[in-house]
């Protein structure tokens, strides 16, 4: 039986013109993403301290923060080839690598997934 991973995605990876822009550049099939359902990263927050050259300024990034902080965001169901198009786009592992995460469904069920975080050698102070 073959597990079924999904993709939590937050911040710019929510936005379907980024996700298109970007596989439309380099000739992927953009329909490597599904989206499943919206989802919430609890005891997390979010965070600015990585400076994104290609973007000009700070990304997104999470952080476990302890109880009481959520995250908002998306459930992907993603191919194999999504991931690795994924992984291209976060600049895994060089800049934000796969962690595996446990998120709400706006049913109240709970969901692992993978997100990406920022490696903590390009964290800088809050941007």
């Amino acid at each position: 039986m073959v597990s079924r991973r999904y993709y939590f995605a937050y911040g710019s990876n929510l936005s379907d013109a980024d996700w298109h822009a970007w596989c439309e550049e380099r000739g992927y099939d953009s329909t490597a993403r599904t989206p499943v359902e919206p989802a919430w990263l609890p005891n997390y927050s979010m965070r600015f301290h990585y400076y994104s050259h290609g973007r000009g300024g700070g990304a997104a990034d999470v952080v476990a923060d302890g109880a009481g902080t959520a995250v908002p965001g998306m459930l992907f169901s993603l191919t194999e080839e999504g991931w690795a198009w994924m992984d291209q786009k976060e600049g895994h592992p060089r800049y934000y690598e796969r962690q595996p995460v446990f998120v709400l469904t706006s049913a109240g069920d709970v969901v692992e997934a993978i997100t990406y975080v920022v490696v903590p050698q390009r964290r800088t102070s809050e941007l």
